[in-house]
């Protein structure tokens, strides 16, 4: 597996992440773009993609909440 091969590599983590989207298996996913978006924190699309899966999860205030918050601590702003 790739993240056997480096931890560090953050297009790893978030194609698992897509695959697991994909399986409709979004706990995970949501787990494996965190891993992500830590490695890339100012990498917009990570954040978006863990948005996305929060969204799928819990509740559209929840994910708008998420969204808020991203954007006024990186200070991203129409990024999304």
């Amino acid at each position: 597996m790739a993240v056997d091969i480096s931890e560090t590599d953050y297009r790893a983590w978030y194609g698992l992440g897509q695959t697991y989207e994909m399986l409709h298996l979004y706990h995970y996913a949501c787990y494996y773009y965190k891993k992500a978006a830590f490695l890339r924190p100012m990498d917009a699309r990570m954040w978006c993609a863990v948005g996305s899966c929060i969204l799928k999860l819990v509740s559209r205030i929840c994910c708008v909440t998420f969204f808020e918050r991203l954007s006024a601590k990186n200070n991203l702003g129409n990024e999304f």
